[in-house]
């Protein structure tokens, strides 16, 4: 095992330079007894090409991309005789301890674009290995991750890739294809990759809404809430906080200031948003009216309970024979009491229903006086533990339906949807908050 840190890696990574600096050098093609300074801190890229200096003799280049459009090649197995797994004990030193000191660091990167992505490549991502230098990159930058599928149609189609590839769209990577037609195997249907003009045209293409929400201050509610019972126990329900973590990022996008208030869920922080965790739906509404005053749109996609404990016990409630009486009382209207401020921001609920989905939503919108309201159909194997969903979306005279489809998709039609119902343009409330770090509200 090798760490960063290890005696062999300082020793190399100070030979490293020598052999960089004297050594023969090939740009593109054989330039013999050629040395070409390499400009350092405009290293880019890296690259490792197998060759044959001579007949039957195999050996490695090393070569470095440059700002200068040029890749600069040098033969480091064979100036070295280093077999196969100690080149690349060479190569990591050089990317973890040479280039950080000429000033090259991933941390630049605007965006990495990985074309061609495997079906191989893009599970290891989605499994968060860091088992090559490829994967590794993609985990140390901060950078936003883009990948250009390209792979067998079955290979696509299947099961445990389209799993990969929703758990990476959760977590922020962006998909540019894949396009339909012939592969490399002879077989035609989707997972070709596309072709590198679509690949950089989908690259300069704005995020989705880009600047529909720009300046404005976006408070939203995800996840579920719990209601203990005791130290061991509690109510809550089988929401994930997925849509809601999805419409923050929808609506970072679309250029807002984000701030989300998260029940207990085990889903990454969307970049650039502010997250703030609760467990109980007291936490939650002590939590949105410490923020509500800075925001101008408020959106209430948690899954917050109905109901809680009237007391909660101090220790584990023991089974007992014959029937159990648990007594509960109202739990916090956080809508309700947010509609209820004088100088409210536009407020969107949600409504999670098994049956009569439009007619119920429509009761909520007007009971809880809200400006609009996103109705779903729940149940087993519908919305929750899910990665699509679909909507019903109703406003005073008007409604829309987003079709189904991925849960950042349909945050992104919904986050349009609330663009347009806006009043006139007016400026924010107040100053948005810097801090991005996650904070946890305690009773």
């Amino acid at each position: 095992c090798w760490a960063p840190s290890s005696n062999l890696a300082s020793s190399l990574a100070d030979f490293v330079p020598k052999i960089w600096s004297n050594g023969p050098c090939f740009r593109g093609s054989l330039v013999e007894n050629c040395v070409i300074p390499l400009p350092y801190n405009y290293i880019r890229g890296i690259d490792l090409q197998k060759v044959d200096f001579e007949k039957g003799m195999e050996s490695y280049l090393f070569g470095a991309w440059s700002d200068r459009g040029w890749w600069y090649y040098y033969p480091v197995a064979s100036c070295l005789k280093l077999p196969l797994g100690m080149l690349l004990l060479f190569l990591i030193v050089i990317v973890c301890h040479v280039f950080p000191r000429w000033g090259m660091s991933i941390k630049r990167d605007e965006i990495v674009l990985i074309a061609p992505a495997s079906a191989d490549f893009i599970a290891r991502l989605a499994g968060g290995r860091a088992d090559d230098l490829l994967a590794t990159l993609c985990l140390a930058t901060e950078a936003p991750v883009v990948l250009a599928p390209a792979m067998n149609r079955l290979m696509w189609g299947n099961k445990a890739t389209q799993a990969n590839v929703a758990t990476l769209i959760e977590r922020g990577v962006r998909l540019l294809g894949p396009g339909s037609g012939s592969q490399a195997c002879g077989e035609i249907g989707v997972g070709r990759m596309w072709e590198p003009v679509a690949l950089a045209e989908g690259l300069l293409e704005p995020p989705a809404n880009s600047g529909l929400l720009a300046g404005l201050n976006v408070l939203i509610t995800a996840g579920p809430t719990r209601e203990r019972l005791d130290p061991v126990r509690y109510l809550t329900n089988r929401s994930s906080g997925k849509m809601g973590f999805a419409v923050a990022t929808a609506a970072r996008e679309a250029g807002a200031h984000v701030t989300v208030i998260a029940g207990p869920v085990q889903l990454p922080t969307p970049n650039a948003v502010t997250r703030i965790n609760v467990e109980s739906a007291r936490d939650m509404y002590a939590a949105v009216h410490r923020h509500i005053a800075e925001a101008d749109i408020f959106i209430a996609a948690a899954a917050v309970a109905d109901y809680q404990p009237v007391t909660i016990a101090s220790r584990k409630i023991k089974k007992q024979p014959g029937s159990f009486k648990l007594d509960l009382e109202p739990a916090p209207d956080i809508v309700k009491s947010v509609a209820e401020i004088v100088k409210r921001p536009f407020i969107v609920g949600f409504a999670a229903e098994t049956h009569d989905v439009e007619e119920n939503a429509r009761s909520k919108l007007k009971l809880k006086r809200l400006d609009m309201i996103a109705a779903n159909q729940v149940g087993d194997g519908v919305a929750f533990d899910c990665d699509d969903n679909a909507l019903t979306v109703i406003w005073s005279g008007g409604k829309a339906e987003v079709a189904r489809g991925p849960k950042i998709e349909v945050a992104r039609e919904l986050i349009a949807l609330i663009a347009k119902r806006l009043p006139p343009a007016a400026a924010p409330r107040r100053a948005p908050r810097t801090r991005l770090r996650s904070r946890r509200v305690r009773r």
